[in-house]
């Protein structure tokens, strides 16, 4: 892995990292109560999104034998970002729908930010 790489890999995990742990607090604030907690949860849509989506690019980035490589996520991430401004998804669920827009600003979010650049 070249230094780049291993700078992207770096940000990504810490990105994962401040994301987790906002969720982390979000479960102990709603232990305490649960509904001044529930009135900031768009908060926790946009951090579980980041979590999950900046996971699948590190996964993808460091997986055994990968042909991924910085620039190539990082045109996946920009090409599903605007997909999904495009055409977004809707569902039945009432979680589906708040997630979705979160996953792809999510998505946009890190095939614009300086992650991707040392």
């Amino acid at each position: 892995m070249d230094k780049h790489t291993e700078d992207v890999v770096r940000k990504l995990k810490a990105q994962i990292d401040i994301n987790k742990a906002d969720i982390e607090e979000f479960a102990k604030e709603l232990q305490k109560d649960p509904f001044h907690t529930l009135e900031w949860s768009d908060n926790l849509f946009m951090a579980a999104a980041t979590v999950q989506i900046y996971s699948r690019l590190l996964n993808a980035l460091t997986a055994k034998d990968t042909k991924a490589t910085v620039e190539t996520l990082r045109v996946y991430a920009q090409r599903e970002a605007l997909q999904g401004a495009r055409n977004p998804r809707r569902s039945t669920s009432t979680v589906s729908n708040p997630r979705s827009p979160c996953s792809d600003f999510s998505m946009g979010r890190g095939s614009r930010s300086s992650l991707w650049y040392s």
